[in-house]
């Protein structure tokens, strides 16, 4: 039996199913995609933006001593490091949420058959 003609024996559920894990498949992708990309483009600009940073800090704070300088120097890496490791992580929750929600998708689907097939044999 070839694709088209179970799609045309197939029910409502069926092609539903068959619609959402398309749908879950292609945004999974271009999620996965778009992150690399951000990805790179963040690996290249961290570093010389937290060193600019730290440079315009520490010229600010030429007056204060070694223990201060270290503090401001490490609030601001902190500060910077939260807001880039914010940045790297969008899009995670769509990703999280369709590799929990599919594979109970499939099995409903791989069940839903069965019970069809079943049902058209009796």
């Amino acid at each position: 039996m070839d694709f088209m003609q179970y799609w045309q024996i197939s029910d409502m559920v069926t092609k539903t199913l068959f619609f959402l894990l398309l749908a879950l498949s292609i945004l999974s992708w271009v999620t996965g995609i778009i992150r690399v990309l951000q990805s790179r483009k963040l690996a290249a600009n961290v570093a010389d933006d937290l060193s600019q940073q730290i440079q315009v800090k520490q010229a600010e704070m030429i007056a204060a001593d070694a223990t201060t300088r270290r503090l401001v120097t490490e609030q601001i890496l902190l500060k910077h490091i939260g807001r880039y490791r914010f940045a790297s992580e969008r899009g995670l929750p769509i990703l999280g949420t369709t590799a929990a929600i599919a594979p109970f998708i499939g099995l409903f689907g791989t069940v839903w058959g069965i019970f069809m097939r079943y049902i058209t044999l009796a």
